[in-house]
């Protein structure tokens, strides 16, 4: 079994009663801030599609809610089918979850998207597998839309490498992001507009939690 395989990831969910150690802050209230602060930009007409790259036990797909003012159509993807399975369960409604990969050859669903977000997926994606990742969000997001991905955060002076940082799990490995790694990865078909960091959300771990704003280009 590889590291970070999706058969580990449904063995944490439900050895853990779907509320493994990084769900502690809930819904996360800087994907609430940033996306409204897009939306009252851009003010929309009509439904906004939000998707949920690795939305794990769905506790982000509040988000929808959070949002007041604004019709959202939310849907999570998760390639944990147990995660999928519990979201299902326990958000049901006029939510959908499907259970998906980002770093399949093919786009995990065909619809585009006006807002993305992924919450701690991205820095779980080792190096070798970036590249399908990076090109199944260019297909999914739609031209102009907000794309924020919420990463650990790497420090200046912390040098970039392709062997993990981070070991949540004896069995996982995770990456440390910042500025300049996002715009090597997704600066073709994006544009970063921010880089925010919160060293609070989850005070202890690391040297901060990433908040990285994208635009579509095109």
């Amino acid at each position: 079994m590889k590291t970070n395989d999706k058969a580990i990831w449904n063995e944490i969910y439900e050895k853990e009663n779907f509320t493994p150690g990084w769900v502690s802050p809930g819904t996360d209230p800087n994907l609430v801030r940033i996306i409204r602060e897009h939306l009252e930009k851009t003010g929309p007409a009509g439904t906004v599609r939000l998707l949920d790259v690795g939305c794990g036990n769905g506790r982000n797909s509040l988000v929808a809610e959070a949002l007041e003012g604004f019709e959202i159509r939310y849907t999570g993807l998760d390639f944990a089918e147990k995660a999928v399975g519990y979201c299902r369960e326990t958000y049901g409604g006029d939510k959908t979850f499907l259970t998906a990969d980002m770093t399949a050859p093919e786009p995990p669903v065909t619809e585009t998207y006006g807002v993305i977000m992924d919450n701690g997926c991205f820095h779980s994606i080792p190096p070798e597998k970036r590249r399908d990742y990076t090109a199944n969000l260019s297909r999914l997001a739609a031209p102009g839309g907000l794309v924020v991905i919420a990463a650990w955060y790497r420090p200046g002076d912390r040098p970039a490498t392709d062997e993990p940082s981070y070991f949540p799990y004896l069995y996982l490995d995770e990456w440390l992001l910042n500025r300049e790694d996002m715009e090597s990865f997704f600066g073709g078909e994006f544009e970063l507009l921010e880089e925010q960091v919160d060293r609070e959300i989850y005070e202890g771990l690391n040297e901060g939690y990433a908040y990285f704003t994208l635009r579509r280009k095109g």
